[in-house]
């Protein structure tokens, strides 16, 4: 599971670095997103996005480290079976939409959950959403509809 969480890091130094090395692009945002693998636990990811600040730190950078929050959790897991992706996409048609000629999966929303799925017709899933039990909840949910389009194994 990776987490990616937002630390919103009030940087002073570094845009002027960024403008000085980028010429014509302004920047403005004064937040950094942090993409780490294996933080289970909020609190580890919380650690990391501090470790991150200390850095800048060292370098020489004014820091302030605020305002952290978990904003998306995105998680794979794998059926034991291939999935018919046409099959799936007709009996679920509100929620799934599929167009192999853009993307090879469909893309099945939970908007209860607020979390997205990508099924691929090789069983894996991939789930986005904004915490770790909408994630799970949505795995739970569509297991069923799932597990009626499986390919049968001849």
């Amino acid at each position: 599971m990776e987490t990616g969480e937002r630390a919103r890091l009030i940087i002073i130094l570094i845009l002027q670095l960024i403008l000085r090395v980028r010429r014509n692009r302004q920047q403005r945002c004064r937040r950094v997103l942090c993409r780490r693998p294996l933080f289970p636990r909020e609190e580890e990811a919380k650690f990391g996005a501090r470790r991150l600040a200390r850095s800048l730190q060292k370098l020489g950078f004014q820091v302030i480290f605020t305002d952290f929050k978990v904003v998306n959790v995105l998680a794979v897991c794998n059926m034991p079976f291939e999935i018919r992706l046409p099959e799936f996409t007709k009996n679920n048609r509100p929620h799934a939409s599929y167009e192999p000629e853009l993307h090879p999966a469909v893309c099945y929303r939970i908007k209860s959950l607020r979390a997205t799925l990508q099924i691929f017709s090789t069983g894996s899933i991939t789930v986005t959403g904004p915490n770790v039990k909408a994630v799970a909840s949505a795995v739970e949910q569509i297991y069923p509809f799932v597990f009626e389009s499986r390919k049968e194994i001849l």
